[in-house]
């Protein structure tokens, strides 16, 4: 049986925190000294999902994250160019315009579409059909994969934009339709009744995600566990469906094939990494530590697991049973992965 964790953000925050704060994960230690390591690609967390399907985009194409997650959206109405047109709160003080997510900006469904007809004849002007099937999700369906690329949500929310608009030689018309919807929306009598309730105009959209729907690799796993929508999406277009991530390795283990090539993308520790929280990151890796890494290196020696691999920031880790017995590798471990953690 061969299993596959994608664990994005295990190695912890940029933040500087003192090596005190690491918690002792001796498993995890263990596994990372013994396992045969290699650098993983510098590249998104949906990146990492599109190449673990087999459908990794062509350099400096977007990850069609839009076609995918309009398919659940749509629930699966309409194949085609889709980039995600996602509503946001830019901040803007005298040094940087910061980007809010709407998931902070408390946009319900009336809201969203009084919003969206206010922008829809620009869009509509510009050749594109835009779609609102939930608040939080809207979607620009492209006559033809435009010469842009753009920058992921998760990777700017929380940021200052600066270096992270479209580029690319189809750049000048993004910037330009973008440019047009947030004066539109900065008149908005919808913007000025959620301000007077004290929330957030949403002032902006945010384009990213671009390109047609793909074809992941239906014989890749055999078994998925994880969450998160673009995640689903891909199991779906594959032909196979995600289940929960249990709570432990036995959750997996226990209707497991010996032939089975199961995937689990546990992101219990990306928030934290992503927002700096190196208290909820610790929390998150200690419960790693107990649930999974211990079980797994117990399923390792009994033969349960033939061959294990971790997936994470920039680091791609394969275990099997008899490299836990070379002890003579040299012992890499999570404090000196650990981005975050400051020199003495």
């Amino acid at each position: 049986m061969q299993l596959t964790l994608f664990i994005p953000g295990l190695t912890g925050p940029k933040a500087r925190y003192s090596a005190e704060f690491i918690p002792s994960v001796p498993a995890l230690d263990l596994l990372l000294g013994r396992g045969l390591s290699a650098a993983a690609p510098e590249e998104s967390f949906s990146a990492t999902l599109a190449r673990l399907f087999g459908c990794a985009p062509e350099p400096g194409r977007d990850v069609p994250v839009g076609a995918v997650t309009h398919h659940l959206d749509a629930a699966g109405v309409g194949r085609g160019v889709w980039m995600r047109a996602d509503p946001v709160h830019l901040r803007a003080d005298r040094r940087s315009v910061i980007l809010l997510e709407v998931t902070a900006a408390q946009l319900d469904t009336r809201d969203a579409l009084a919003l969206a007809a206010e922008v829809k004849p620009l869009i509509e002007s510009a050749g594109f059909a835009l779609e609102v099937p939930c608040p939080e999700r809207w979607y620009l369906r492209l006559p033809e994969q435009p010469d842009v690329r753009t920058t992921e949500l998760d990777q700017v929310a929380g940021r200052d934009i600066a270096g992270a608009l479209p580029e690319g030689p189809g750049a000048a018309t993004w910037r330009r339709l973008l440019n047009e919807i947030q004066m539109t929306l900065h008149q908005s009598a919808v913007n000025a009744g959620r301000e007077a309730r004290g929330l957030p105009a949403i002032n902006s959209l945010w384009f990213w995600g671009c390109g047609a729907t793909p074809a992941p690799d239906s014989s890749r796993w055999t078994r998925i566990h994880g969450d998160e929508l673009f995640l689903r999406g891909l199991a779906e277009l594959a032909g196979s469906v995600c289940l929960p991530v249990p709570q432990a390795l036995d959750g997996c283990l226990d209707s497991a094939g010996p032939d089975d090539r199961i995937l689990v993308v546990d992101e219990c520790c990306r928030q934290a990494a992503a927002y700096q929280d190196v208290e909820g990151w610790v929390q998150a890796v200690t419960a790693l530590e107990q649930n999974w890494f211990m079980p797994l290196k117990r399923a390792l020696q009994a033969g349960a697991v033939h061959v294990a691999t971790v997936i994470t920031d920039r680091l791609q880790l394969e275990i099997r049973r008899h490299d836990l017995m070379c002890f003579w590798r040299r012992r890499s471990t999570l404090a000196r992965l650990a981005p975050g953690v400051a020199e003495s």
